[in-house]
């Protein structure tokens, strides 16, 4: 009887093990950031991290038909967020979808896997199965309320800018120089800032330069980098500064840095390396 009895609690421990989650580690706090509507206007541009002993360990970038994340399992998928055509783009973004080069565990890239998102009001649940390009898979879970931040913190989570696109300018010098057009984003329609720019290059393969603008610079913004600062719709504002374009060895080929002012003494200052930037033209490949 005894031995029956011994039998029964065994099977009760080991079944109580093999529900046990199968997790690495616990995250004991997830911010969520929101760019708005993403490059194609229909799902929305999510950036979560997740920390431990306020240490970042995973950054994922999640597009959601919700801009508060929608219940449901977040695939993996290798593909760019949007691959780049001459005059136009066709988009790979798809409700509860995270996309190659764009998110992180630690300092690798994630190269497959799903985060599952489970949320009740403010509460979330978070589990996170991802391999990275180590080939080392990873385990983790968030459960609690998770901070939200403001629109322009949520932004400089990806270095500020969202989309960066680089292509051919309409007008060409006749010196044998390059002439090249650049467009970076953040925000959506409510909340925003665009930054156009034209560049000389001698190289029509490399990007790379230091280029200092004066009345160069093009910029639209609203709600920036506080409430008030508004320009009209579709105002664009001469700005002068710096932008810097360096190439970088990651699954995007180049990093832009942005410090200009517009001519209403209004800075804009921050950089764009979070993804493949895909380039009109096939130019700089």
């Amino acid at each position: 009887m005894n031995k029956i009895k011994f039998m029964f609690v065994l099977l009760i421990v080991l079944s109580l093990f093999s529900c046990k989650e199968d997790i690495d580690i616990t995250f004991d706090k997830a911010i969520i950031y929101n760019y708005g509507h993403s490059e194609i206007g229909i799902t929305y541009d999510i950036p979560v991290k997740f920390f431990v002993k306020n240490k970042e360990i995973a950054y994922f970038r999640l597009y959601s038909m919700d801009e508060n994340l929608a219940n449901g399992i977040y695939n993996y998928s290798d593909v760019d967020v949007v691959n780049y055509i001459p005059f136009g783009y066709r988009a790979n973004c798809s409700d509860k979808t995270f996309f190659k080069d764009r998110c992180k565990w630690n300092n690798n890239t994630i190269t497959r896997g799903s985060v599952t998102v489970e949320k009740q009001n403010d509460k979330y649940t978070f589990i996170v199965n991802i391999t990275d390009n180590k080939g080392v898979q990873h385990r983790g879970k968030f459960s609690g309320k998770v901070k939200k931040e403001d629109w322009y913190e949520k932004s400089k989570t990806g270095g500020l800018f969202n989309c960066a696109d680089i292509w051919e300018s309409y007008r060409q010098p006749n010196d044998g120089t390059f002439e090249f057009a650049l467009q970076m984003n953040s925000g959506d329609t409510n909340n925003e800032i665009q930054l156009n720019a034209t560049f000389i290059v001698n190289n029509p393969t490399d990007a790379t330069g230091v280029y200092e603008f004066y009345n160069d610079v093009w910029c639209q913004y609203t709600n920036y980098p506080v409430q008030g600062s508004t320009a009209r719709p579709n105002e664009f504002i001469q700005a002068s500064g710096t932008i810097i374009i360096t190439r970088v060895n990651e699954g995007w080929k180049y990093k832009v840095d942005v410090d200009v002012v517009s001519e209403k003494g209004v800075v804009i200052k921050g950089s764009f390396d979070g993804c493949d930037m895909r380039l009109w033209g096939n130019f700089f490949e």
